[in-house]
């Protein structure tokens, strides 16, 4: 069995959420382009990179796919 196995806590959610907004300015796509994209609003947006909310997983698929990066990243 595993030993360290990280969990997924507030700062976890805060970490994963600023690589998305940083990937997403990176890449040259504006917070309400973004949110239309994945298909959520520009507040659940903003919820998801300020670390508020957990990112569900069928919109971490679509994200991932935008910006170019890995699930696990």
């Amino acid at each position: 069995m595993k030993e360290n196995i990280n969990l997924f806590t507030e700062q976890t959610m805060r970490d994963m959420g600023k690589r998305i907004q940083e990937e997403r300015k990176n890449k040259g796509f504006k917070a309400i382009d973004f949110a239309d994209i994945i298909g959520i609003g520009k507040d659940q947006l903003s919820r998801i990179e300020n670390g508020r909310v957990v990112c569900k997983l069928e919109y971490i698929y679509v994200i991932d796919q935008y910006l170019e990066i890995s699930t696990d990243y």
